[in-house]
């Protein structure tokens, strides 16, 4: 639902979603690109791919220049976030709103805001 909007809407959003989530169940997924990846860096490499993907993408250079607070928000408004990979430019942050899970059922955390 965040997808290809300003960044100033997709912190709203963020915040509308922690605020709507029950307390005690509350669960959020939230998946991005990860603009350190070495394949988000291989496509902004091709001058051509990236003029085409910017094209279709009207505030990527936002998007990324504030993927970071995102991130930070999430990390503020919910209990607990955990990194998960999704593909490799991608990966999912799952934030718990009071219900922090289990070792067994978490991936991989991240102190850093990536993997």
């Amino acid at each position: 639902v965040a997808h290809e909007l300003p960044s100033v809407v997709t912190m709203a959003i963020l915040r509308e979603a922690h605020r709507i989530l029950k307390p005690s169940t509350g669960k959020l997924v939230f998946c991005e690109m990860d603009f350190e990846a070495p394949a988000y860096a291989a496509q902004r490499a091709n001058p051509l791919l990236f003029a085409l993907i910017r094209s279709t993408e009207p505030y990527l250079d936002d998007y990324a220049d504030h993927a970071p607070d995102f991130r930070t928000l999430l990390q503020e408004l919910f209990d607990t976030t955990i990194v998960a990979p999704a593909t490799g430019r991608h990966f999912a942050i799952v934030a718990y709103k009071g219900n922090t899970p289990t070792p067994a059922t978490t991936t991989t955390t991240t102190t850093k805001n990536r993997i």
